[in-house]
Protein backbone atom coordinates (compact mmCIF):
# COMPACT_ATOMS: atom_id res chain seq x y z
CA UNK A 1 0.00 0.00 0.00
CA UNK A 2 1.41 2.94 -0.88
CA UNK A 3 1.67 6.25 1.43
CA UNK A 4 -0.78 8.03 -0.99
CA UNK A 5 -3.47 5.14 -0.71
CA UNK A 6 -2.65 5.53 3.10
CA UNK A 7 -3.73 8.87 3.37
CA UNK A 8 -6.27 8.52 1.40
CA UNK A 9 -7.57 5.30 3.60
CA UNK A 10 -6.78 7.05 7.05
CA UNK A 11 -8.50 10.09 6.10
CA UNK A 12 -11.07 9.22 3.69
CA UNK A 13 -9.92 12.08 1.21
CA UNK A 14 -9.96 11.97 -2.51
CA UNK A 15 -6.79 11.10 -4.26
CA UNK A 16 -6.21 14.78 -5.43
CA UNK A 17 -6.62 16.11 -1.85
CA UNK A 18 -3.91 13.51 -0.71
CA UNK A 19 -1.68 15.23 -2.81
CA UNK A 20 -2.67 18.83 -0.81
CA UNK A 21 -2.05 17.04 2.37
CA UNK A 22 1.25 16.04 1.63
CA UNK A 23 2.31 19.36 0.55
CA UNK A 24 1.18 20.72 3.81
CA UNK A 25 2.91 17.99 5.91
CA UNK A 26 6.03 18.77 3.70
CA UNK A 27 5.98 21.99 4.10
CA UNK A 28 5.26 21.28 8.90
CA UNK A 29 8.17 19.12 8.53
CA UNK A 30 10.66 21.90 8.05
CA UNK A 31 13.27 22.51 4.81
CA UNK A 32 14.81 20.39 2.64
CA UNK A 33 18.10 20.03 1.38
CA UNK A 34 18.50 22.77 -1.55
CA UNK A 35 17.90 21.58 -4.90
CA UNK A 36 20.89 22.25 -6.82
CA UNK A 37 18.97 22.33 -10.63
CA UNK A 38 16.60 25.09 -9.12
CA UNK A 39 17.25 28.88 -10.45
CA UNK A 40 18.45 31.18 -7.86
CA UNK A 41 16.14 32.91 -5.66
CA UNK A 42 15.78 36.32 -6.99
CA UNK A 43 16.82 39.28 -4.92
CA UNK A 44 15.62 42.89 -5.49
CA UNK A 45 17.73 45.97 -4.84
CA UNK A 46 15.59 48.54 -3.94
CA UNK A 47 17.20 51.12 -5.96
CA UNK A 48 16.05 48.98 -9.35
CA UNK A 49 12.36 49.10 -8.19
CA UNK A 50 10.15 51.59 -10.10
CA UNK A 51 10.41 55.23 -8.45
CA UNK A 52 13.05 54.44 -6.26
CA UNK A 53 14.93 57.51 -6.69
CA UNK A 54 12.00 60.16 -6.78
CA UNK A 55 11.05 57.91 -3.29
CA UNK A 56 14.57 58.64 -2.30
CA UNK A 57 14.35 61.95 -2.86
CA UNK A 58 11.48 62.29 -1.51
CA UNK A 59 12.59 61.58 1.70
CA UNK A 60 15.44 63.24 1.99
CA UNK A 61 13.07 66.37 1.63
CA UNK A 62 11.22 65.58 4.27
CA UNK A 63 14.17 64.62 6.29
CA UNK A 64 15.87 67.98 5.56
CA UNK A 65 11.94 69.74 5.93
CA UNK A 66 12.16 68.15 9.56
CA UNK A 67 16.17 69.32 9.90
CA UNK A 68 15.52 72.60 8.69
CA UNK A 69 12.44 73.47 11.55
CA UNK A 70 14.95 72.48 14.37
CA UNK A 71 17.81 74.23 13.08
CA UNK A 72 17.96 77.77 14.67
CA UNK A 73 16.30 80.42 12.02
CA UNK A 74 19.29 82.57 9.97
CA UNK A 75 22.34 80.64 10.68
CA UNK A 76 24.65 78.87 8.88
CA UNK A 77 23.22 75.39 9.52
CA UNK A 78 19.50 76.65 8.75
CA UNK A 79 20.66 78.07 5.44
CA UNK A 80 22.80 75.02 4.01
CA UNK A 81 19.48 72.67 5.13
CA UNK A 82 17.47 74.91 2.95
CA UNK A 83 19.96 75.15 0.22
CA UNK A 84 19.83 71.83 -0.50
CA UNK A 85 16.67 71.15 0.52
CA UNK A 86 15.55 73.84 -2.70
CA UNK A 87 18.19 71.54 -4.83
CA UNK A 88 16.08 68.17 -3.68
CA UNK A 89 12.75 69.74 -4.66
CA UNK A 90 14.08 70.88 -7.89
CA UNK A 91 15.31 67.52 -9.08
CA UNK A 92 12.01 66.12 -7.92
CA UNK A 93 10.42 68.04 -9.98
CA UNK A 94 11.77 67.51 -13.07
CA UNK A 95 10.92 63.66 -12.22
CA UNK A 96 7.97 61.45 -13.49
CA UNK A 97 6.74 59.10 -10.89
CA UNK A 98 5.72 55.85 -12.88
CA UNK A 99 3.82 54.32 -9.98
CA UNK A 100 1.26 55.27 -7.28
CA UNK A 101 3.68 55.19 -4.69
CA UNK A 102 6.00 57.59 -6.83
CA UNK A 103 2.39 59.96 -7.03
CA UNK A 104 1.71 60.22 -3.55
CA UNK A 105 5.43 60.77 -2.60
CA UNK A 106 5.77 63.38 -4.75
CA UNK A 107 2.32 65.11 -4.41
CA UNK A 108 3.45 65.39 -0.41
CA UNK A 109 6.53 67.33 -1.15
CA UNK A 110 4.17 69.56 -3.52
CA UNK A 111 1.68 70.07 -0.69
CA UNK A 112 4.94 70.73 2.04
CA UNK A 113 5.89 73.67 -0.42
CA UNK A 114 2.00 74.89 -1.77
CA UNK A 115 1.53 75.02 2.08
CA UNK A 116 4.51 77.59 2.35
CA UNK A 117 3.99 79.76 -0.65
CA UNK A 118 0.42 79.65 -0.98
CA UNK A 119 -2.00 82.33 -0.62
CA UNK A 120 -5.11 80.76 0.62
CA UNK A 121 -7.18 83.94 -0.34
CA UNK A 122 -6.94 82.75 -3.42
CA UNK A 123 -9.68 79.67 -4.22
CA UNK A 124 -7.13 77.97 -6.85
CA UNK A 125 -4.42 77.66 -4.34
CA UNK A 126 -7.16 76.75 -1.33
CA UNK A 127 -8.09 74.17 -3.69
CA UNK A 128 -4.97 72.70 -4.22
CA UNK A 129 -3.81 72.28 -0.83
CA UNK A 130 -6.97 71.20 0.11
CA UNK A 131 -6.78 68.42 -3.02
CA UNK A 132 -3.00 67.20 -2.09
CA UNK A 133 -3.94 66.63 1.56
CA UNK A 134 -6.98 64.38 0.72
CA UNK A 135 -4.63 62.66 -1.57
CA UNK A 136 -1.62 62.39 0.81
CA UNK A 137 -3.93 61.80 3.81
CA UNK A 138 -5.95 59.08 2.04
CA UNK A 139 -2.65 56.93 1.86
CA UNK A 140 -0.99 57.95 5.02
CA UNK A 141 -4.17 56.86 7.26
Amino acid sequence: MTSSTKLHSMFNLPPRKVSLGKSILAALAGPRAPNPNAPPPRVYSPSCLPDAGLLRLCGEFHELQARSFAAPDDTNEWMVLLTRRSEVSTAIEGMTPSTAAGRIAKAGVALVLLEENADLGNVGERFAVIALRDLVGSVQA
